[in-house]
């Protein structure tokens, strides 16, 4: 996955709600408009990260993400 792009395909897609302080969110949403990306590709970015940086030396997460299909990002 491209840092700064994320690639919308035909798949259904799941929706998150998440709740932050109001000092989070706003440097959230700086973050978002600094790197010219929404807020929602911001948090999607950052968790996928995440995952797949935690499925390199964790198998029970790993096998989650491959039972879905989808291929280990090299983090």
């Amino acid at each position: 996955m491209t840092d700064n792009l994320v690639i919308r395909t035909n798949e259904l897609m799941g929706r998150v709600a998440v709740v932050m302080s109001d000092k989070c969110h706003r440097v959230l949403k700086q973050y978002a408009a600094y790197m010219g990306i929404t807020m929602s590709d911001a948090m999607y970015q950052t968790m996928r990260r995440h995952l797949h940086t935690l499925a390199k030396t964790n198998e029970q997460v790993r096998n989650m993400i491959l039972a879905q299909g989808i291929e280990l990002d090299d983090v």
